[in-house]
């Protein structure tokens, strides 16, 4: 599906009451993208899906995914230790609401920095774009595993845990 300036507008301004919002620490990608899927589930006619994986950008990882759903399993307080990515995927559309909060919050990732700041001509809030065109632009999502709405609800119930930390 193709989205029209419209319904694309509609995504945008429910990115941006999140970010507004919230202050999400630096590697919360899944509480934010767990909060941003059900806003956008409850509010838009499309299905909006969690993801987990792997990111690459420029063809070096960025973050190496590892399985979280078995650490879902025993893990009600989501005190955990996870390496790997969160973002949303509508359609064919990504939208990566803490790739700059992740990648900008220390000094490791100064070569993903500068790319991030040459294709976009400034340090953005987010990213949001078709996976195709993304993807020429040097970032590589490889989707591993798609979180259930009971998943997504766990993240959401204990956003305290990152917020108020």
């Amino acid at each position: 599906m193709k989205f029209n300036q419209s319904e694309l507008l509609e995504i945008i301004n429910l990115v941006n009451q999140i970010n507004q919002s919230f202050d999400f620490p630096s590697n919360s990608c899944l509480y934010s993208s767990s909060l941003l899927t059900a806003v956008i589930n409850d509010h838009l006619p499309y299905e909006a899906k969690l993801i987990v994986g792997s990111l690459s950008i420029n063809g070096a990882l960025v973050f190496q995914h590892t399985p979280i759903l078995p650490l879902l399993k025993n893990n009600t307080d989501l005190k955990l230790s996870w390496n790997g990515h969160a973002w949303i995927e509508i359609f064919d559309l990504i939208i990566d609401l803490s790739i700059t909060n992740s990648i900008f919050s220390s000094n490791k990732h100064n070569n993903f920095q500068q790319h991030i700041i040459n294709q976009f001509h400034k340090v953005p809030d987010y990213l949001i774009g078709q996976k195709n065109l993304l993807l020429d632009k040097g970032f590589n999502y490889i989707a591993k595993e798609k979180l259930t709405n009971l998943e997504i609800d766990l993240f959401i119930k204990n956003l305290d845990n990152i917020l108020n930390e």
